[in-house]
């Protein structure tokens, strides 16, 4: 099995709060280990990061979905609204 590639990762709203950015890199090949990879980079995403909603490509993801070389990927939090 080969090494996760880095990626950068777009963040919105409150995860970019706590993350203290709009933008990071980590290390993930499907969108299980990116989430665990954002938490030990941005610890404060732990209490977030069951909730997060991830986009790949646009799309949101389903399940653990692996990761393309060249995808785009942005991460929001869970939203509402009325």
């Amino acid at each position: 099995m080969s090494n996760p590639a880095s990626r950068p990762v777009l963040l919105f709203a409150r995860a970019a709060e706590l993350a203290g950015t709009t933008e990071t890199i980590v290390n993930a090949d499907t969108t299980d280990s990116l989430r665990s990879a954002l938490i030990q980079k941005h610890p404060a995403l732990a209490t977030l990061a069951p909730h997060l909603l991830i986009a790949v490509n646009g799309r949101y993801a389903v399940g653990d979905q692996r990761l393309g070389p060249a995808c785009e990927i942005a991460v929001f939090p869970p939203v509402s609204g009325g």
